[in-house]
C-alpha cells in the first residue's frame, strides 16, 4: 500500500483512484493525521501533496524521514517555492498529466514489478482479473481489491481495517461486509475447485488458505 497525504481532498482522491486503476494500492489521507496513519499501517511509500502549503508538507517530510530514513517518499512541489523538501523524489509541478506520470514512476519504483502467480491463483493486472486453476474468477470491483490485497500481502494476515480503506477507499462501509465478500469470493472458488480461497482469522482478518502460495516458497 502507498499512502498520499494532500490539503485537497478532491485533487487526493482522483489522483489516488486514478492510480489505484491500473494496479497500485493508493489511499488518500488527511495530512492532519499523516503521522497516526503511518504508525497504524503498513505500507511501502508516501506521496506528500505540497503544492499549495509547502512549508507544512516539508516539516511533515522531515519527521517522516526522521522516524524511517529509508521510507520511499515523493513531494509535489510548486516551482516557484524556495523550499527544498526532503525526499526522495522531488515532482515539481507542471500539467496534470507529466505529474501524474512522475506518480506513477514512484508507485512501480516502489511496489516494483509485480507478479502475483501462485500454484493456484493468478493475477491478470491489464485485464483487472483472477484465475483460478486455469478458470476466470467471476467478481466484482470490490472482490477484486479484496483478494488482490490479500494476495499483496500473503501469507500473513491483513486487518480488517487495511482491507477497508483497500476495497472501500472513498466510503466507510461495516466489517461486515468484509465477511460478504469472503463468501461470494470462495463461493466462486468452491464452484472451481470445491476448496476456498479465502481464511478468517478471529479478531485478526483475512489471509489467503495454506496452499495457495506454494510456488511462491519453493
Amino acid at each position: 500500500m502507498l499512502l498520499l497525504f494532500s490539503d485537497d481532498a478532491a485533487f487526493g482522491s482522483e489522483v489516488a483512484r486514478r492510480l489505484r486503476e491500473i494496479g497500485f494500492p493508493v489511499v488518500s489521507h488527511d495530512p492532519d493525521f499523516a503521522e497516526s496513519v503511518c504508525h497504524e499501517l503498513d505500507f511501502s511509500g508516501v506521496i506528500l501533496d505540497g503544492r499549495r502549503q509547502a512549508e507544512r508538507f516539508a516539516e511533515l517530510s522531515e519527521r517522516l524521514l526522521t522516524h524511517d530514513p529509508e521510507l520511499p517518499l515523493a513531494f509535489l512541489r510548486d516551482p516557484k517555492d524556495s523550499i527544498f523538501p526532503a525526499a526522495t523524489k522531488v515532482i515539481h509541478v507542471k500539467s496534470p498529466e507529466t505529474d501524474f506520470r512522475a506518480l506513477l514512476d514512484f508507485c512501480q519504483s516502489c511496489m516494483g514489478c509485480e507478479d502475483y502467480s501462485t500454484f493456484t491463483l493468478q493475477h491478470h493486472p491489464e485485464e483487472k482479473q483472477f484465475t483460478y486453476l486455469g478458470y476466470p474468477l467471476t467478481l466484482t470491483d470490490y472482490e477484486y481489491r479484496f483478494l488482490l490485497c490479500l494476495l499483496r500481502n500473503a501469507p500473513t494476515v491483513v486487518r480488517t481495517d487495511v482491507l477497508l480503506s483497500e476495497a472501500f477507499p472513498d466510503n466507510r462501509a461495516p466489517q461486515s461486509t468484509l465477511r460478504t465478500l469472503a463468501s461470494r469470493i470462495n463461493q466462486a472458488a468452491q464452484a472451481v475447485s470445491g476448496l476456498r480461497l479465502v481464511q478468517s482469522v478471529y479478531g485478526k482478518g483475512y489471509r489467503l488458505c495454506d496452499g495457495i502460495m506454494k510456488s511462491l516458497h519453493e
